[in-house]
């Protein structure tokens, strides 16, 4: 069980799908989105390795419509590149 897990208090939470999404595209060479993320070279802060400040940074997604972009698309994930945005639906 991953240490963090068991002292930050969000395992179960949205926002820690969120985070754990973000480290799996960046860092997991096994998740679908590492050849569009981590391959090319997009990381993840430092501090954002820890879920907890990861929260305090971000907070919770206004909604579960809202995903977390990036600014700068070339740009890592990192408080001033990042911001909550509402998912356009595809009809």
């Amino acid at each position: 069980m991953n240490k963090n897990a068991l002292k930050h208090g969000l395992s179960y939470t949205e926002i820690y799908k969120r985070w754990t999404g973000i480290i799996n595209r960046c860092y997991n060479k096994r998740s679908e989105g590492y050849p569009r993320y981590g391959f090319k070279g997009i990381r993840v802060c430092e501090r954002w390795h820890d879920p907890a400040k990861f929260f305090a940074d971000m907070g919770d997604p206004p909604t579960t419509k809202h995903s977390l972009r990036r600014i700068n698309k070339k740009g890592n994930y990192e408080p001033s590149n990042c911001y909550w945005r509402e998912q356009s639906s595809k009809t």
